[in-house]
């Protein structure tokens, strides 16, 4: 089934100095990458103690950070989240259906484009399993990474053995800015519960990143609707699970200014507020903000009240590494907003804990921001955060 994007993206192709530009920065490339390689294997900190292939992971994308100029790293907008997905796939031979989720007096009046739902299966499919609603990272500013997002979401699949993963092809900034992506949410996740006739027991709503703030606004109009789109009724029942990988919870410039410099994530504090002002997040909006305001404190109180009994999902995790500069402001929600948890996660012993626990902050050691897809672009599916995920997921 054919798919409409979401919105057109502005990118301006390179002129001839550009790729001249860019046949001389890849040398440097190369050696700047080994040169991060290095670093991390002589380091006596906690990254030193990672895999080699997540080492080669965070030196290659720190490298290219420094190395590429801002219109060449923008090159990668070019092929949209909608073909990404047809495109992987065809490539692995996944079952894959498009759908556009249609509500023409909804978006007619913000001017919001239509959102599209892509409904993928794989081998491992269990006829009965959850369905999952992945909404994937990128700043809001770019698509999903098809070696990335798509197969990490599939080995969350199969750990909690899913019927299905939906991901929601949204709108990218700074075309489309907030509220549209959260509406986009809502639309997809009314869609799933009234068309698809999916339980709301039976969904667990995933994010990283960005998808994960947006994962946070959308359980937050769930319990307080916001005036940007219809109400979400799960009729009393909790969703499955709920799971934010390295979520962005720092949306104001004072949130962003107190983050931590951290030198061996690739993300920075930098892009972080380059992001936000092409997004321009609502930061007096509690759909938007973690701010301080008292509704704020209330809204948060009722997704995840202290007993966690009426809790909006039954099990929840929030996962973020050592490393990242996110760390603090993920730490700060996970403990203060939905009364996680903390396990380091060293060992099995702690996959244990993992295991046990329903409201759950795993910390992962020398990892970077949403270091599971680094790894799964790589092959590599056994570092601390992609295993108490696994074992989280497994539990559920």
């Amino acid at each position: 089934m054919s798919t409409i994007p979401t919105t057109a993206v502005a990118i301006e192709p390179l002129s001839i100095s550009d790729r001249l530009s860019l046949v001389w920065r890849i040398p440097l490339l190369v050696i700047r990458c080994a040169a991060n390689f290095a670093s991390f294997c002589l380091s006596n900190g906690e990254i030193a103690r990672l895999d080699w292939r997540q080492k080669l992971a965070h030196a290659y994308l720190r490298a290219s950070r420094v190395t590429l100029t801002r219109k060449q790293q923008a090159q990668q907008r070019k092929l949209l989240t909608g073909p990404r997905i047809q495109g992987y796939c065809h490539r692995y031979n996944l079952e894959h259906r498009a759908v556009s989720v249609n509500n023409d007096t909804l978006y007619k009046k913000r001017d919001i484009p239509t959102p599209v739902l892509h409904f993928v299966k794989n081998p491992t499919t269990q006829p009965d399993g959850p369905t999952i609603f992945y909404l994937h990272g990128g700043g809001y500013h770019n698509p999903i990474k098809e070696q990335g997002h798509i197969p990490l979401a599939l080995q969350f699949a199969a750990a909690c053995k899913a019927k299905q993963v939906v991901f929601l092809e949204y709108s990218l900034s700074p075309e489309q800015q907030y509220p549209c992506q959260l509406i986009q949410a809502v639309a997809g996740l009314r869609y799933l519960l009234e068309q698809e006739a999916v339980q709301a027991e039976n969904i667990v709503l995933v994010g990283d990143s960005a998808g994960g703030h947006l994962t946070a606004s959308l359980l937050t109009h769930i319990v307080h609707p916001s005036p940007y789109a219809p109400p979400i009724d799960l009729r009393g029942r909790q969703l499955k699970a709920v799971l934010l990988v390295s979520p962005w919870m720092a949306m104001s410039e004072e949130q962003i200014k107190v983050l931590p410099r951290a030198p061996n994530d690739f993300l920075t504090r930098e892009s972080i507020v380059r992001f936000s002002n092409m997004f321009k997040p609502g930061l007096n909006e509690v759909w938007s903000n973690r701010c301080d305001m008292h509704d704020a404190v209330a809204v948060w109180k009722k997704l995840f009240p202290t007993s966690h009994e009426h809790a909006i999902c039954r099990k929840a995790m929030l996962a973020v590494g050592t490393s990242e500069v996110l760390l603090d402001s993920c730490v700060s929600f996970a403990l203060e907003c939905m009364g996680c948890e903390t396990i380091y996660v060293n060992g099995q012993s702690d996959l244990r804990l993992v295991k046990e626990a329903d409201f759950v902050l795993a910390i992962a050691p020398g990892e970077a921001h949403v270091q599971p897809g680094m790894d799964c672009a790589l092959g590599y599916h056994d570092g601390k955060m992609m295993k108490a995920i696994s074992t989280f997921l497994e539990a559920c």
